[in-house]
């Protein structure tokens, strides 16, 4: 199926073999079971489909043959689906028609067709909903979809862009005439679709905005019209958060959109998705803190003091009291909203990552708070600027030195391999040349001391730890050590190099490896592999006289990958190795 989808993507056809191709596989009995989510043809199948609909999209977008699509489509961001927004898309171009009556039968789950659209939109599935809210796709616009973008996404959350036009189409038609219950606006809110609309206007691309904006006007115009108990909650919320949309600017476009701080909206979809489930522990907590201030401060992360220092109460003594789950709560939610520069701003205003630094040496011993600490240094550090300020101003290389340096010796493996991915994303994203400009080479020296330090604890726990997690601790580790290598003033010392090797020594002996068998190989020897050739890489950018001792070793060590059959490597680093060792023996030979 994948070679035939490549196939239609180099051919031409005519209008009626394009036609006839698509009703042949439109109609077939079997057009369901293969476009169902669940099936490995369902990608190749709608791509085929695709390239049909392009070829001649005068003759190929008829609503005969919508129909059927709208079916096996879910609404989520994998590569299917949005190869089928994009054919509605062109069914709209070619035929000036709007695809929404069509879609008035669409179900968000296979083999459910809705009544009318407020049917599919409480259909939803809530969790998922609410969890595209928080791991909102930035990269979402109104124009063609991105695929490589798709790729990296993950394809199980839904599309924001389809969600707000299905939410577009029911507000505009007012529910086709339907006069809601209070039961229905419950079930309504309870998917969670206004939580997306709110998040939504925090989208990067303005278009994404602007539908968020008008889809949220809508909204707020149907509550302030219907009669149900949550009414005044939702609309006080609502009211709030309206008054953040400050007027365009004379310099600017009129059709630009305010772009709010995703802790602003991030907080306002916690809030009402708070008022439609009263029995969490967060209603009260947010209730109080909205009820008293009569604007919501765009600058300040909302109740970040309140949870993360909770005040002493009864239950504060115990392990799994409410000031440890409001704490676990609040870095969960830090970690969520901290993706842009404008969000560090945020942050930086109350020093909230010496807060959360000292909050990890007080609960040196809970697991869970530490993790917290970590995601949020996790996401701290994929931005260039955020991670450059850390390292510059904060001497977060200082601090990460003293932390692992005080870990248990049987310390987690999960903090072990959060530390080594820190790591990596120091040396990925930060600013080198302003970093190297204000402290030298120091942060290098620093950085390689925390990861010797990581090495000798996954040497140590080589037997308590699971070799998935020990092999990808030891990737991480040696990309990092091999980045650092390709970087000018900073040799790496031979020393790493032979704490790596060891600690790879001691977790490789719970491997199933037999060279020279021909099999599948697992990821496990896939990744096995790969550290074995960054460290012969590194070793090779070394002088001549640190590397002499490791010669020998790490290139026997390719030589063997080099004979595996299949190999272990697809690059191809150690077969090459293996004929330039074999040519060099014959030559001394001779």
């Amino acid at each position: 199926m994948t070679a035939l989808s490549l196939l239609f993507h180099k051919i031409s056809l005519k209008p009626a073999g394009c036609n006839r191709l698509i009703q042949a596989i439109l109609h077939h009995s079997q057009f369901s079971t293969a476009a169902s989510p669940n099936s490995t043809s369902r990608e190749p199948l709608v791509d085929i489909l695709y390239c049909l609909f392009k070829m001649h999209p005068q003759n190929t977008c008829q609503p005969s043959h919508i129909t059927p699509l709208i079916r096996v489509y879910r609404g989520s961001l994998s590569v299917p689906d949005l190869s089928l927004l994009e054919i509605f898309r062109l069914f709209e171009q070619q035929r000036k028609y709007s695809v929404a009556s069509l879609m008035a039968s669409w179900g968000p789950d296979p083999g459910v067709v809705s009544t009318d659209i407020l049917n599919a939109i409480i259909g939803l599935n809530s969790n998922l909903l609410f969890a595209t809210c928080v791991e909102f796709p930035q990269w979402r616009t109104t124009q063609k979809s991105c695929t490589a973008e798709a790729h990296r996404s993950k394809s199980s959350l839904y599309d924001p862009f389809f969600i707000l036009l299905l939410l577009h189409s029911y507000l505009s038609t007012q529910g086709g005439g339907r006069t809601l219950t209070p039961l229905d606006w419950v079930g309504f809110f309870r998917t969670n679709i206004a939580s997306l609309v709110i998040s939504s206007l925090s989208a990067r691309h303005g278009d994404i905005r602007g539908l968020g904006w008008t889809a949220f006007g809508g909204l707020c115009n149907a509550v302030a019209q219907a009669e149900f108990y949550e009414k005044a909650q939702t609309f006080y919320i609502f009211k709030m958060l309206s008054r953040l949309h400050k007027a365009t600017p004379a310099n600017e476009s009129p059709t630009e959109n305010p772009r709010l701080s995703i802790y602003a909206t991030l907080f306002f979809a916690h809030a009402i998705r708070a008022v439609y489930t009263p029995a969490s522990s967060l209603y009260p907590l947010v209730s109080r803190f909205l009820l008293q201030r009569p604007e919501f401060d765009l600058n300040d992360p909302p109740m970040l003091y309140s949870m993360l220092y909770s005040s002493l109460s009864s239950d504060f003594g115990k392990r799994g009291g409410s000031w440890k789950r409001e704490r676990v709560w609040m870095l969960r939610f830090l970690a969520d909203g901290m993706v842009s520069s404008q969000d560090w701003k945020v942050l930086q205003r109350r020093h909230t990552w010496d807060l959360l630094a000292t909050t990890y040496h007080t609960h040196s011993n809970d697991g869970a708070i530490k993790q917290g600490v970590l995601k949020v240094l996790l996401r701290m550090t994929q931005n260039q600027r955020v991670v450059t300020s850390l390292v510059c101003h904060s001497h977060l290389l200082s601090w990460a030195s003293f932390t692992i340096s005080g870990m248990s010796r049987i310390e987690d493996e999960n903090t072990v391999m959060s530390w080594c991915q820190a790591l990596e994303n120091i040396v990925v994203f930060v600013d080198h040349e302003r970093v190297t400009k204000r402290m030298g080479i120091l942060w290098r020296d620093q950085l390689l001391l925390c990861v010797n330090k990581l090495l000798n604890y996954i040497t140590g726990n080589a037997t308590t730890y699971s070799m998935d997690q020990s092999l990808e601790g030891l990737c991480t580790l040696t990309r990092i050590i091999q980045r650092f290598s390709s970087l000018p003033d900073t040799p790496v010392e031979r020393e790493t190099l032979f704490k790596a090797l060891g600690a790879l020594k001691s977790v490789e002996t719970g491997l199933d490896i037999s060279l020279g068998e021909a099999r599948q190989w697992s990821p496990l020897v896939s990744k096995w592999g790969e550290i074995q050739e960054r460290l012969w890489l590194t070793m090779m950018s070394m002088d001549k006289e640190q590397k002499y001792d490791l010669w020998g070793i790490l290139t026997a060590r390719m030589v063997g990958l080099g004979s595996v059959k299949p190999p272990v490597l697809s690059e191809g680093t150690s077969a090459w190795v293996r004929i330039e060792v074999l040519h060099l023996l014959s030559q001394s030979d001779s």
